[in-house]
């Protein structure tokens, strides 16, 4: 039991314990030295559990063959993102567990559950991201989960479409297609994405998006989005989301947007996701007066 309680955080099922083990184990938690965190799972400690150690009784209480889904899973892999409540785990179709506290989400499937030699146990980052999208509160909520995935490399748009394919019953089975689809195009963000539906919407020109250019110092750069004007010359616009109101990242900006500025000619345009939001006809009217040089 030791052993196991080591590996696992400090947490074990009843499962993985004999039948005199698992009494003494049921003991503990009555006289308060350990604490229950579903009808099968313990925490050999009086006090809360961790996320950490939720993930752990969450699989474990899934029973042999389950596997960490969706957000949790996706952040096991990288995802810069927190854990946080409910814990979905996969399970098999035919498996038997009882009912889950209300921490935790079973989702059965017919399909072989597989994933990476990790502990604790969780599916692929590309069915976690294609599970985290589907189950994510808003549509998006659920945009944001595909290109952020995508951005930090932690899958690939073949991978998530091959996901995908896989699963016919989906939720948003088109929305991820299609934001994924979009990525490959050049979609770098989740502004970019709003930004090429917004030019549709008010009728604009299809932009140029994520052109690499070097600066003033020879670093290379990716613009978010460029026009061409009537003219020929180049109108630059950078998208700017709401942690651009950081203080380190507005400096930021600023230095990357004058090193640009410097070795490319043309126009340059700032605009916010709030201005397209909330007065996307006024910044549409400067676009066009723009684009007309």
């Amino acid at each position: 039991m030791r052993q196991l309680l080591v590996a696992q955080d400090n947490v074990i099922a009843l499962r993985q314990l004999p039948g005199a083990q698992r009494r003494s184990v049921r003991r503990a938690a009555e006289i308060g030295e350990w604490r229950a965190l579903s009808w099968q799972v313990y925490l050999a400690s009086p006090n809360a559990a961790s996320r950490q150690q939720l993930l752990w009784a969450a699989v474990l209480h899934g029973g042999p063959g389950a596997r960490l889904c969706g957000r949790n899973a996706l952040v096991l892999h990288g995802w810069n993102q927190e854990l946080k409540s409910p814990y979905d785990v996969l399970i098999p179709h035919a498996a038997q567990p009882k009912r889950p506290p209300e921490w935790l989400r079973l989702h059965r499937t017919v399909r072989e559950i597989s994933g990476p030699a990790a502990t604790p146990a969780r599916t692929s980052p590309h069915v976690a991201t294609v599970h985290a999208a589907a189950w994510a509160d808003t549509d998006r909520a659920a945009l944001f989960v595909v290109i952020s995935s995508l951005q930090q490399r932690l899958t690939s748009v073949r991978h998530l479409l091959s996901s995908v394919d896989a699963m016919p019953k989906l939720r948003r089975r088109a929305l991820i297609v299609e934001a994924a689809k979009e990525y490959a195009d050049g979609v770098q963000s989740l502004n970019e994405l709003d930004f090429g539906r917004w030019c549709q919407r008010f009728d604009l020109p299809v932009p140029i998006r994520q052109t690499r250019v070097r600066d003033a110092a020879g670093r290379l750069r990716a613009l978010d989005v460029e026009f061409r004007t009537a003219s020929g010359e180049s109108l630059r616009l950078e998208i700017e989301g709401l942690h651009h109101l950081d203080p380190a990242q507005y400096f930021a900006d600023i230095t990357r947007h004058n090193d640009l500025a410097v070795v490319r000619a043309g126009m340059s345009l700032r605009v916010t996701t709030w201005h397209l939001r909330h007065e996307g006809a006024a910044f549409a009217s400067v676009l066009r007066q723009a684009l007309a040089f």
